[in-house]
């Protein structure tokens, strides 16, 4: 990638845009604060990351001058604790960049108001503090933008819009940071998903300009797990080496924005920066949702709560929760329901503001036990002693994306320990959503995916069946379904499901790829190969479809070209054990026995109980003229698969 590692530019970025608590509290304070000595460290340490020139806080707070004009407004916000905006209340669970005022602080900020606000000597002043010019990690390694502006007018109501952004590029790629740039003081917050249906496009074109409106995103999800967003004054963060997500190639992201008129026209054309690395994940964060669509609040209710719970299936370890809903609630619970019955509160917040949402990730390492309930517990306020209620007089207000409308959701990431565990728990989101509503095509889907990787296969086909039911014209259900159909060998069954999805959409490559794949099973070489490369046409770094093509060409005896494939299949995709194997056979026909041996010893470093991989680095050893080497090997194949024909032949040949 080049240049600094964001590991270090992050941490360096953190000390110049601090947001911990200063020291100064009112009882180092004698006489009446000044400026320069008392106010500016607050300041500096608590405002200006937003309140600077060009950022998108709408005024500056970096001199005596701007204080003193606005030290009214100053003590009112930060009195009330609206400002730094920070939500969760205190005395629970730290979260990291935590903007709160010290009860001394904004006794300081309010005594220095009424003392007359002097400035105080100049040596007093402190730096000004150092922010980063432009990207605040470092230069992207690609930056998506807009194709063009998207207009705000003047005034009117806020603005939700779904930006579907096209990512260039042909491999995957591992993203370990993303900053989100809006580029005008109009954009009030951001979420970031990812698409790799392409189907949030057919949304993006059925509404004129740039985009689509909602708070539903469309068919977009948070990528591996991970919940980004931004909101100003945000510090990009880095995700841990050992979990990049993963980014697709064809895969679209999809930036939700909210735009809240200034008083003049505005032009927003906001730019993503996308970081890289190198190395692939192994671990991968879950994220379950706690929600209800049984919202209903009648005009002046004032406590109407709403609840949901979702008992922890496995052990996890917490990551961070973000709690959401719009305009009429006023508070909101988040905890946790040990198996003794202890509760432990994750969040809670007294004074929902739908303006100052943001993700907040736990600062302690927080570990929760197979059968903990998680449970959520909102309060809404329909009345008009709201300040928040955007209806006066108020009015009924129901579930629904739109933003008159009320949602209530709290999103919880957490890490399973194995990949077992993170099945349980998809299998366990899923059931919750369909006993939630039982006509939700894509649960049904998501759960029929679970289902065949855990091997319940009839279940799987009970569950697709069922979306399909919903939903006929489904490309991704049918290619399921045919999917589990050639896992019980009914292959001209599968064959028909493809063709139909290819009817829906002939440039969809699942589809496309599952076709080349049944034929490959049938035996159909030539029918298989252009399916294969019609699908590589698309998507040159597809590596499921660079990976069959280059078996097909090995069972054709093209070994060249078949290594031509495996090899790119490994640039784009590292680690894989199978492919490491297949390339190893591949080269050990052509009788390159050196790159051989260190492919098949790739494929074990990932993987040691590999019994191909084993018997075949025997085999090569055995023709390297390493005999006790050989046999050594053997053994250990020998002991996962004592009974297989072609090892106990090599077994006996070598012992002669």
């Amino acid at each position: 990638m080049g240049g600094r590692s964001l590991a270090v530019v992050a941490a360096l970025s953190l000390v110049a845009a601090s947001c911990s608590e200063s020291d100064t509290d009112e009882q180092t304070v004698t006489g009446t604060p000044t400026f320069n000595k008392h106010i500016a460290p607050i300041l500096f340490a608590h405002c200006a990351t937003c309140h600077r020139p060009g950022e998108s806080a709408p005024f500056s707070l970096l001199t005596f001058a701007d204080a003193r004009k606005k030290r009214r407004q100053i003590v009112k916000v930060t009195g009330r604790r609206i400002m730094p905006p920070w939500l969760p209340a205190r005395g629970h669970e730290s979260f990291v960049g935590e903007r709160r005022l010290t009860d001394g602080e904004i006794r300081t900020l309010s005594r220095w108001a009424q003392g007359g606000t002097p400035e105080g000597v100049p040596g007093d002043l402190p730096p000004l503090p150092k922010f980063p010019k432009g990207w605040q990690l470092r230069e992207p390694d690609l930056v998506v933008t807009l194709p063009e502006v998207f207009t705000v007018p003047a005034d009117g109501p806020d603005i939700f819009r779904n930006f579907v952004l096209p990512v260039p590029g042909d491999r995957l790629r591992y993203v370990e940071a993303v900053e989100i740039r809006p580029g005008n003081p109009a954009a009030h917050h951001a979420i970031l998903q990812v698409d790799r249906t392409r189907q949030s496009r057919q949304l993006d074109g059925q509404e004129p300009g740039l985009g689509f409106a909602g708070m539903s995103m469309g068919f977009s999800s948070p990528p591996d797990g991970h919940f980004i967003a931004w909101t100003p004054g945000k510090i990009p963060s880095v995700a841990p080496k050992d979990m990049a997500w993963r980014l697709h190639p064809g895969s679209d992201l999809v930036l939700q924005v909210h735009l809240t008129p200034t008083g003049k026209v505005e032009s927003v054309r906001p730019r993503i920066g996308l970081f890289f690395r190198d190395v692939p994940p192994t671990r991968f964060p879950y994220s379950i949702v706690l929600f209800s669509e049984k919202i209903d609040i009648p005009a002046k209710e004032s406590a109407y709560i709403v609840r949901d719970e979702y008992a922890l299936p496995v052990q996890v370890e917490l990551v961070s929760v973000y709690p959401h809903a719009h305009y009429v609630c006023r508070k909101m619970h988040g905890y946790a329901r040990l198996p003794g019955g202890k509760i432990r509160t994750l969040i809670k917040i007294d004074d929902w503001d739908f303006d100052w949402q943001d993700a907040y990730r736990f600062a302690g390492r927080i570990v929760l036990p197979a059968g903990t309930t998680l449970h959520m517990e909102y309060v809404y306020d329909n009345s008009a002693g709201n300040p928040s209620n955007p209806n006066d007089p108020p009015e009924r207000v129901q579930f629904g994306q739109g933003s008159e409308d009320e949602m209530g959701t709290m999103t919880i990431t957490v890490i399973p320990k194995t990949a077992s565990d993170r099945l349980a728990l998809r299998e366990q989101s899923w059931r919750s959503a369909i006993a939630k509503k039982s006509g939700d095509w894509d649960a049904h889907l998501k759960l029929a995916v679970v289902l065949r990787e855990r091997g319940q296969v009839r279940d799987a086909v009970e569950s697709l069946q069922t979306a399909l039911s919903l939903r006929r014209r489904y490309p991704d259900a049918l290619c399921e379904l045919g999917y589990c159909l050639e896992l019980a060998n009914r292959f001209d069954e599968a064959l028909r499901l493809y063709d139909e999805a290819l009817k829906i959409d002939a440039d969809d490559h699942v589809a496309r790829l599952s076709k080349g794949r049944a034929l490959m099973a049938k035996g159909d070489l030539r029918g298989a190969e252009p399916q294969l490369q019609r699908a590589l046409a698309r998507f040159p770094d597809l590596v499921d479809a660079r990976v069959l093509l280059g078996n097909l060409l090995a069972r054709r005896g093209e070994t060249g070209a078949a290594i031509r494939h495996f090899r790119r299949a490994l640039a784009a995709r590292p680690g894989i054990p199978e492919v490491h194997n297949n390339l190893a056979t591949a080269l050990f026909a052509e009788r390159r026995l050196e790159d051989a041996e260190r492919e098949y010893r790739a494929a074990l470093a990932l993987r040691s109980e590999y019994f191909n991989a084993r018997f075949n680095l025997g085999r090569v050893l055995a023709a390297r003229g390493r005999k006790q080497e050989a046999l050594g090997e053997l053994r250990k194949a020998a002991r996962m698969r004592p009974d297989h024909p072609a090892l106990k032949a090599e077994l006996q040949r070598l012992q002669k």
